[in-house]
């Protein structure tokens, strides 16, 4: 768990608890020349990369769910996080918004 060494590492002698809750997340990487159309349709989040930049991380609804969306290194790369009961649901959604942008 590198992240709970840096965590430890940042707060020294701070009274502090990390807990890794990954397992409970679904991660769907949304990639390609859409990408930010399709997210858009899903939330309202100002997607532009100058309001939204690489490494940036909002809390957000997404299709109607609790969703945490990350703007990826790569200019059109995102990965959206949601809780792993609603990770078919979001799935179902992606591929129904996705038919839009099929070549």
């Amino acid at each position: 768990m590198e992240a709970a060494a840096h965590a430890s590492e940042a707060l020294g002698q701070a009274l502090h608890h990390v807990a890794d809750v990954t397992d409970g997340w679904a991660i769907f990487n949304i990639d390609g020349a859409h990408s930010r159309d399709l997210i858009a349709k899903g939330c309202g989040l100002d997607l532009h990369p100058r309001a939204f930049a690489a490494d940036a991380c909002a809390q957000t609804l997404f299709a109607q769910c609790f969703a945490v969306l990350r703007r990826a290194e790569q200019e059109n790369a995102f990965q959206l996080m949601v809780d792993q009961p609603l990770a078919g649901h979001i799935q179902a959604w992606l591929a129904d918004a996705a038919a839009e942008f099929a070549l």
